[in-house]
């Protein structure tokens, strides 16, 4: 969601790659987790982004990577 909201209207693009880590199942006692994105480079045609997931105690619990390409 990152990525998306840089985008001009009306944009067409697609992922190249995707990754996904779980480290830490998330259970009624996690309490809310927290989802944070984050570009890491806006290129004019191909962006990477991560993202991370948090518990309430602020212990991640997922993260990833991908890779995008602006059509």
């Amino acid at each position: 969601l990152a990525f998306v909201t840089t985008l001009d209207e009306p944009a067409a693009w697609t992922t190249l790659e995707f990754k996904a880590n779980f480290t830490r199942a998330l259970t009624l006692e996690s309490g809310v987790v927290r989802c944070t994105g984050s570009i890491i480079h806006p290129g004019r045609r191909v962006a990477t982004t991560e993202a991370r997931i948090e518990d309430s105690q602020g212990r991640l619990c997922a993260h990833g990577t991908s890779t995008i390409l602006t059509l």
